[in-house]
């Protein structure tokens, strides 16, 4: 049920950040959960392949606040849309972008880690480790 309403507003709106009530919270799912995650830091949860968030009912307000402050489009729907706030400079793919750019980093980052993990061993892992170190020092490390 759930995933049908947020379905239907999100081809309705794909540039809203919608946030459907479900008992005492509301849930984003998929890339708005991924923006919201990245804004609020909540804890993402990933349940047959589908990616969600949710926050309790009370911290509607503070989103919207948040929200409003970053010109993101939203979307709030209870038994139908309670609130819709839409601007003219919507930064809604920014902030996706700025998601899947973060996600392809910790990505590499995660390459990078195994690679040099796998190779602990190897004789030369001090230098790659002091000239990583040196790089890292580079940019505020």
């Amino acid at each position: 049920m759930l995933n049908n309403n947020y379905t239907y507003y999100k081809l309705t709106y794909p540039k809203h950040i919608i946030m459907v009530k479900k008992g005492n919270f509301y849930i984003s799912l998929d890339n708005d959960a991924l923006i919201m995650s990245n804004i609020f830091n909540y804890k993402i949860k990933e349940t047959n392949n589908i990616i969600r968030i949710g926050f309790p009912v009370n911290a509607l307000n503070k989103i919207i606040i948040k929200l409003e402050s970053l010109n993101l489009n939203y979307l709030v729907v209870a038994h139908e849309i309670t609130s819709n706030k839409e601007f003219e400079n919507n930064t809604y793919d920014k902030h996706l972008n700025l998601v899947i750019n973060n996600k392809i980093y910790v990505n590499r980052i995660n390459e990078i880690h195994k690679k040099l993990s796998d190779n602990i061993n190897n004789p030369n892992i001090k230098e790659t480790i002091i000239e990583i170190e040196s790089i890292l020092c580079k940019i505020n490390y």
